[in-house]
């Protein structure tokens, strides 16, 4: 980051003729992924063809930041990427420089998410912990932060749900700077078809009736302020919860089965 506040993206090279305009940085790991607006990576060294966990940054042609983190080395939750893999995704989101960082285990990522009010970590670290870095890149809002009703975020534990099955909806109030909000009175639960599924309006308890997919919408007045779609399915698979179980001799047992559609969870 220059004193002027850009950001520009170097190699060693140029460090004599910026270092005076410094004011943050960081250092790269394993190159340019970008470069003058194309792909610059090199697929014949090995650390380029493995999948890992990555970091990367890149600018765009109007010169905002993109950072990029892509969890990895924990199958089947994660697979990485490799180094061409991940220059195709910084090059998608319209980079026209960008550089890989240090990854693997300190590919870690923090944020205050909406509706929240303290600083998390959001990424799963292949360390299976966050690693004690050195450096860190931080991103700061100077926006005055406000605890007014700006709109709302629905969360459920399933997006598939099986026909008579129940499910609870829950809502938070989201500020226009990401903060926590009271909810307004008279708001209320509506989905979109009744004969797909019904829901309380008051405590979102969704009811499936029949296959289908509804829009379930968090109202104010008659306006939707949150929506998400849910699809009422039959399980196309069933497997064991886990490879073995322990059973004791004459005492009745619970086979925990875990039921999809499409390889997702279902209620």
């Amino acid at each position: 980051i220059l004193k002027d506040g850009s950001a520009m993206i170097g190699t060693y090279e140029d460090y004599a003729t910026y270092k005076d305009q410094l004011k943050e940085a960081v250092g790269g790991f394993g190159g340019f992924l970008v470069k003058d607006g194309k792909i610059a990576v090199t697929k014949n060294a090995n650390y380029a063809a493995t999948r890992a966990s990555r970091t990367a940054i890149g600018i765009k042609a109007d010169g905002s930041v993109v950072m990029m983190v892509l969890d990895g080395r924990q199958l089947p939750f994660s697979a990485g990427g490799a180094m061409e893999e991940i220059a195709q995704i910084m090059y998608d989101a319209g980079c026209v420089t960008a550089i890989n960082l240090d990854g693997g285990g300190s590919t870690t990522y923090l944020s205050k998410p909406a509706g929240k009010d303290n600083i998390t970590l959001v990424n799963r670290p292949s360390d299976g912990y966050a690693r004690s870095v050195s450096t860190s890149l931080v991103a700061v809002s100077f926006a005055k932060s406000s605890n007014e009703f700006d709109h709302a975020i629905i969360s459920s534990d399933y997006d598939y749900i099986t026909p008579g099955t129940t499910m609870q909806f829950n809502v938070i109030g989201v500020s226009n700077t990401g903060n926590t909000a009271p909810i307004p009175e008279g708001a209320y639960w509506k989905v979109s078809d009744t004969s797909i599924a019904t829901i309380d309006a008051e405590t979102g308890l969704f009811t499936a009736i029949k296959k289908g997919k509804v829009t379930v919408d968090f109202m104010i007045g008659e306006e939707s302020t949150a929506g998400v779609e849910i699809a009422v399915v039959n399980p196309d698979a069933l497997s064991m919860e886990s490879d073995s179980i322990n059973a004791i001799y004459g005492v009745p047992t619970a086979i925990p089965i875990v039921a999809t559609y499409k390889g997702y969870p279902v209620a």
